[in-house]
């Protein structure tokens, strides 16, 4: 019954927020756990936080499409050994569902996460590893390519709850919208027959779901309990993607720099992590190693969750003279053998930090030491001289 006792406004700067007693999958019960509040570092936010899409430091419009730097396909050939653990994961969810079914002896996981130090490449990895997926579902025969909900913390987080959660579904309801319609009804219509009246708390909180989930503009939401919100948020997350994901189109989870987690975002990601009702589902979580230990509270929340789900951990490190040659020579479209001089003085400045390679190219482009060679169609580098 929709009654107005029950629909209340959730205010997340109002509370701090607890997690209600839970019994874990042998039966055992963990006492209540509280994520404390987590401020925005005062630390200023540096350019390895963006993508590399939106790194570049010189003016790109000036230059001819051919003259520029691309990066936008990026893949680091290095990373066999990783990608092909994400695609494992992946094939134990399509082929498995997992939840309440995962074989810990075998194996068997949906919950990964990637960590390593700024710039070492991580977000590139999950990219590479759905730019696969995506390719693959192009082929004859494909799977189809799941639904993928994307987001980003950053160190302002905790002024902001929700960013990166918001961000993820802001980014699924605009491919959904664009896509095939039927799946579209169909979705709206398991979302709603499954969350009733309490499809309005998470309308309220993520607003471009509103025309999926509400069949009109919904009045506002009576003030309430915010402890009986933040239950209502977390069952209809964890409800929501229930019903969008299906064997034919499971969903990936990517939420990017989770050491700027905020306190009601991590609340919500240990709701969802622990619900072993929930199937079709991976998640996939990146931080940086050498800033993660500042925030226990992301610590604590996947040491509960690992006692429901088991949490594999992939570790990036930085690349070999080998690996950046690749990179080097995969973006010049050079002969490796040609780019091995270039290659040994970004190592040599850059340890092999991907992000910081990346700049380094870009910088050298920005002198003229770099440059695209109209007559021979190629990238060309005058290194004499040069001060690096």
């Amino acid at each position: 019954v929709d009654d107005a006792e029950n629909d209340v406004e959730f205010q997340p700067d109002a509370v701090l927020f607890s997690l209600d007693k839970q019994p874990s999958a042998d039966g055992a019960t963990f006492a209540n756990t509280s994520f404390s509040r987590m401020s925005g570092s005062s630390e200023r936010h540096t350019t390895s936080d963006l993508s590399i899409s939106d790194r570049d430091t010189y003016s790109r419009s000036s230059l001819p499409s051919q003259h520029r730097l691309d990066f936008s396909s990026l893949r680091v050939q290095s990373r066999e050994l990783e990608l092909k653990k994400l695609h494992s994961i992946y094939k134990f969810v399509h082929k498995r569902g997992l939840g309440r079914k995962v074989n810990r002896s075998k194996g068997e996981a949906s919950i990964v996460n990637v960590e390593g130090l700024s710039g070492t490449g991580k977000s590139t990895l999950v990219k590479q590893f759905l730019a696969e997926l995506e390719e693959q579902s192009a082929n004859p025969g494909g799977l189809l390519m799941p639904f993928v909900l994307q987001g980003k913390f950053d160190e302002l987080s905790g002024t902001d709850p929700f960013s990166a959660i918001v961000a993820a579904f802001d980014g699924f309801t605009t491919s959904l919208f664009s896509g095939n319609e039927d799946e579209l009804e169909r979705i709206r219509r398991s979302t709603r027959a499954l969350l009733g009246s309490e499809a309005r708390t998470l309308a309220n909180v993520i607003p471009s779901l509103k025309s999926i989930l509400l069949e009109e503009e919904a009045a506002p939401a009576v003030k309430g309990s915010n402890e009986n919100a933040m239950n209502k948020l977390r069952y209809g997350l964890q409800t929501f993607i229930n019903a969008i994901s299906t064997k034919q189109r499971p969903v990936v989870m990517f939420l990017d720099d989770l050491q700027w987690c905020d306190a009601a975002s991590l609340e919500l990601i240990h709701g969802i992590l622990t619900d072993l009702d929930l199937r079709y589902f991976m998640f996939i979580g990146s931080y940086r190693s050498d800033e993660v230990m500042a925030n226990e509270d992301l610590m604590e929340c996947f040491q509960i969750i690992e006692k429901y789900q088991p949490v594999e951990k992939i570790t990036l490190s930085n690349l070999s003279s080998a690996a950046l040659n690749q990179v080097i020579h995969d973006v010049l479209g050079r002969d490796e053998e040609q780019t091995m001089e270039l290659t040994e003085i970004i190592l040599d400045k850059t340890d092999g930090n991907i992000f910081g390679s990346i700049q380094m190219l870009k910088e050298l482009q920005r002198k003229k030491v770099l440059t695209f060679s109209s007559s021979t169609s190629n990238w060309e580098w005058h290194l004499e001289g040069v001060d690096l």
